[in-house]
């Protein structure tokens, strides 16, 4: 089946681990270009499972699930997965050092002296702890030009005001958001999460 320009990524009744007790059944949902997504899931082990789905890492057993773009999740990016590569060479710095944001072309090395993180470039991304590590995230979803982000990680750590205003920018700007929250949502920390609700679809999962 052919997948819409306009769409990131499509499920039609997939089905992940549908025989297990953190497995998921018939998902049914569209996420389209410039739009903003929120799930909610109500069990720790079927949250992990939608995850993994939505990060590509589980292919689903039936069903059809397109994808176009590249997908970046927070929770990866922290330490889920190990990544090689030096900071500046996954972040394209040197092959492309301007990317599209907001409907502008920007330069990438203006955002890491904004967030005070040139220092970064050399640096293999799984020597990256704390601060740094975290750089390092905000700036590599930053940088994503196609496909979505996903948020989910991020949502329950406690960030400093500049941080915070970052991700902001982020959010509000990047093509296609997706935030995966555990019950209660209530509990992200992320203030401008807490208040925000103009999103195209709420999808919970039981």
């Amino acid at each position: 089946m052919e997948t819409d320009r306009r769409t990131t990524l499509q499920s039609i009744g997939v089905c992940v681990f549908s025989k297990e007790s953190f497995g998921l059944s018939k998902l049914n949902f569209t996420l389209e270009r410039g739009k903003k997504y929120k799930f909610i899931c109500h069990d720790k082990e079927k949250y992990q499972t939608l995850l993994g789905m939505l990060e590509g890492r589980y292919k689903p057993e039936r069903g059809i699930l397109n994808r176009t773009g590249i997908i970046q999740s927070d929770r990866l990016l922290l330490g889920q997965k190990i990544y090689t590569r030096t900071v500046s060479r996954y972040l394209a710095l040197k092959r492309s050092p301007a990317f599209f944001f907001h409907g502008q072309k920007k330069h990438k090395i203006l955002y890491m002296q904004n967030l005070r993180a040139s220092y970064l470039q050399t640096f293999p991304i799984y020597r990256l702890k704390g601060i740094d590590r975290l750089k390092f995230v905000l700036l590599a979803l930053c940088f994503q030009e196609t496909g979505y982000i996903i948020l989910s990680s991020l949502l329950y750590q406690e960030l400093d005001s500049l941080f915070i205003d970052f991700l902001e920018e982020i959010f509000l700007h990047t093509q296609t958001t997706v935030i995966v929250c555990e019950d209660p949502s209530e509990s992200i920390k992320i203030p401008f999460l807490q208040e925000y609700n103009n999103w195209h679809e709420v999808i919970t999962i039981s």
